[in-house]
């Protein structure tokens, strides 16, 4: 049987305070005293810096944030941002048990917290500050970011200006869904791929899927699930057949799946098959950008009809 949330909560917040008092922190923390000022906690580093997605200029933020005195440990390890993720973490570790989200998924945010704590040499590259890692990290720590396995999830929306950029054909099937089945355009979750790299397996996605949709039954404000990706578009499967498996819950349950333009060349595609890259450059593979919409009472009955997945 898992370890009772309590229990594991326990357990993190034993491990960060740990961490914490790990000597190699004790002049980080007292440099730290001097430059963070008003009341500033480590917390707020974190936070003014979540609205920036470019890379360099998150990392010239929290440098100029933090000042000339803590720019080279900065840039040269991971200490300083370890340590604001640690702090961060201690402070919102006692708020997982009242998150309404599945069990399983407060137990994998303590053990993304652990992960903090003592991360191997060979992990030490993501926590560079103009990394994605870092970015996810930070919002992790926030709550504002949440893991459910093979996949997290974030609170998101369906913007309204992504309707205009639908495929024709599927604008009317998309405007009548959110009218009739998600009742609105948000709040939605918003899956993404973790922090640290994944084998794409189809037991564990079928298993972050239905952690996801557990959470969303325990928030009746959630009206279901957005993903924008070229994962979840239909042609990326004519040329990768093995990667259909993310989308079966979604073709079980009836869910909107349909494209949205060209996808950016930078969001993956190419990452992860010699044989993808041969047939774009060929000009055989246009990959497009996936968009899904699934409502929480699809959700819920695809759940249901999964109890298998639930972690035993």
């Amino acid at each position: 049987m898992p370890i009772p949330v309590r229990d594991k909560i326990d357990e993190t917040r034993e491990a960060l305070s740990q961490a914490l008092n790990d000597p190699g922190f004790s002049d980080i923390e007292e440099r730290l005293r001097r430059v963070l000022v008003n009341g500033q906690a480590s917390s707020d580093v974190l936070r003014s810096v979540l609205s920036i997605r470019n890379g360099a200029s998150r990392s010239l933020a929290i440098a100029s944030a933090l000042g000339p005195e803590l720019t080279p440990e900065l840039e040269s390890g991971a200490l300083v941002q370890r340590y604001l993720l640690l702090q961060t973490a201690l402070g919102t570790v006692g708020q997982i048990d009242q998150l309404t989200v599945h069990p399983s998924v407060k137990r994998l945010i303590c053990g993304e917290f652990q992960f903090f704590c003592r991360p191997a040499a060979r992990h030490s590259n993501l926590f560079s500050l103009d990394s994605y890692s870092f970015w996810a990290f930070c919002k992790m720590v926030l709550l504002k970011r949440f893991p459910a396995g093979q996949y997290h999830w974030e609170l998101s929306a369906f913007p309204r200006s992504f309707f205009f950029k639908l495929h024709p054909r599927s604008m009317p099937r998309v405007a009548y869904f959110i009218a009739t089945q998600m009742k609105g355009f948000a709040p939605c979750i918003e899956p993404h791929m973790p922090a640290r790299s994944v084998l794409l397996i189809e037991k564990e996605s079928d298993k972050a899927w239905y952690r996801m949709a557990r959470s969303v039954a325990a928030d009746s404000s959630i009206r279901g699930l957005v993903a924008f990706s070229w994962l979840q578009s239909p042609d990326t499967y004519k040329v990768s057949p093995h990667l259909s498996f993310i989308n079966k819950p979604f073709v079980e349950s009836g869910a909107v799946i349909t494209t949205m333009g060209a996808a950016d060349e930078n969001s993956g595609f190419l990452t992860g098959s010699e044989q993808r890259r041969k047939l774009y450059e060929s000009g055989e593979f246009k990959p497009t950008q996936g968009v899904v919409l699934w409502s929480r009472e699809q959700m819920i009955r695809w759940a249901n009809a999964h109890p298998e997945l639930e972690d035993g």
